[in-house]
């Protein structure tokens, strides 16, 4: 799976936000889930591109987004371009 998206990484210091295209695969052999943020700034700037489902704690809100949370140090939202929630609305908590 392949889509544009909005990602908001909210670690416990100031939350970043980018936009780029995102990818979703599944690697059969090794039965897990990888998600690729496509943007080398997030990488550039100390931020992790790549997530394995399998370790990650994740959430998806239909229609709004999927949130990956690691031991309560980072939250990483990820927004399909056409969502009907947005990284403003999360860090307003009106979502």
């Amino acid at each position: 799976m392949h889509f544009d998206a909005r990602i908001l990484y909210v670690p416990k210091s100031i939350p970043h936000e980018y936009e780029c295209p995102v990818a979703i695969v599944t690697i059969q052999s090794k039965k897990l889930d990888a998600i690729y943020l496509l943007n080398s700034q997030i990488k550039e700037e100390g931020f992790e591109e790549m997530f394995i489902i399998k370790n990650e704690k994740i959430k998806y809100e239909k229609g709004k987004y999927l949130l990956i949370e690691r031991d309560g140090d980072l939250r990483v939202y990820i927004f399909h371009r056409k969502s009907l929630s947005s990284p403003k609305k999360i860090l307003e908590g009106k979502d």
